[in-house]
């Protein structure tokens, strides 16, 4: 399959474990995976709204940190704690470091963080739906019914 030049990432590589393409994207002196689940290796899909996405990406990120914390600082000090003292809640959202931007087929977003070890290196997700707004937190590999209820 042919790469994806794209003026924003570079050079867009296709991943065949997940599905899309993956890039990186420079962002506050930083490196960030961007993994384009709704273009294929062609270029089909499109890449309308990345640059809008980039643009809002520091108050998505504030967005998402919040939800996690709603969501799942409570997940942490109930059944996560391992020896250490519950979490404030801005301890929690300091820990979470962005790591991948997802831009899914439907034209929602998944903000991926590294979750410092709140649970024991389970990557933390966030999703927005198309229209930019929060709707979902979760570590990887929590239930689904969990995240639901």
């Amino acid at each position: 399959m042919s790469k994806i030049e794209e003026q924003l990432f570079g050079s867009l590589q296709p991943d065949k474990g997940r599905g899309g393409v993956v890039g990186t994207v420079s962002w506050h002196a930083r490196e960030l995976r961007v993994w384009l689940s709704s273009l294929d290796a062609e270029g089909a899909g499109g890449l309308e709204g990345i640059e809008a996405l980039l643009m809002a990406l520091p108050d998505r990120r504030t967005e998402a940190k919040t939800l996690a914390t709603a969501e799942l600082l409570e997940v942490k000090n109930r059944d996560w704690l391992e020896g250490e003292a519950p979490l404030s809640p801005e301890q929690f959202r300091d820990r979470m470091l962005l790591v991948e931007i997802q831009v899914r087929p439907e034209g929602g977003t998944v903000l991926h963080f590294d979750d410092g070890d709140l649970f024991w290196g389970h990557p933390i997700e966030v999703g927005f739906d198309a229209g930019g707004e929060p709707c979902w937190a979760r570590f990887a590999g929590q239930d689904a019914e969990a995240v639901a209820s």
